[in-house]
């Protein structure tokens, strides 16, 4: 489960930086707006870790190598991606406007794919199916709430990226807490 707790604090850091660069668009929207959009994001989050739980409790049995192997790799692949991701993308940089739902409820659903790769990750692992999706939903829904509230404080940080690094930073401790979960549980 700290695998787990750890992939979620990680994704939360990825939503920090989606919902801080866009916070600004938000600024003269109604407060409750923030907090749909994090709700929206929540839900899409704990779908795609149902589907990831769902997926990973059919597939376990079938590898021909141990499924926390799995989990190291997808977290280590999601750590990589997110460093490279802040190096030469300017995709890290884009502004959507996130206020029309023809945006983003797919801009959600498309963010919501990392999470899905993570939890396939953590899956692995056995997590109880309803903690797991409490833990993902909750710290998403917070995480992006608490991005948006930063972002729009007016001498913040003026870098989104560090959050981009934070998260790959945890990606990777969640990695080596794989390795401790190995020496634990299976040996």
């Amino acid at each position: 489960m700290i695998t787990h707790i750890l992939a979620a604090i990680a994704f939360g850091f990825l939503l920090i930086s989606i919902s801080y660069r866009h916070a600004l668009l938000l600024k003269k929207a109604a407060k409750s707006t923030a907090f749909f959009i994090s709700l929206l994001f929540a839900v899409f989050v704990a779908g795609m870790t149902y589907l990831a739980l769902i997926f990973t409790a059919a597939i376990k049995d079938t590898m021909f190598f141990m499924p926390a192997i799995a989990t190291i790799i997808i977290l280590l692949v999601l750590s990589f991606k997110a460093y490279f991701n802040t190096r030469r993308s300017k995709l890290a940089d884009a502004l959507f406007d996130i206020k029309t739902p023809k945006i983003v409820i797919p801009f959600a659903f498309a963010t919501s794919f990392e999470a899905f790769l993570a939890y396939s990750g953590t899956g692995f692992l056995q997590p109880d199916k309803w903690i797991a999706l409490a833990i993902s939903g909750g710290t998403a829904f917070i995480f992006m709430w608490f991005g948006f509230v930063a972002g729009n404080r007016p001498n913040a940080i003026k870098n989104i990226r560090v959050f981009i690094h934070f998260a790959s930073i945890v990606y990777i401790l969640a990695a080596l807490s794989t390795l401790l979960y190995i020496f634990i549980f299976e040996a």
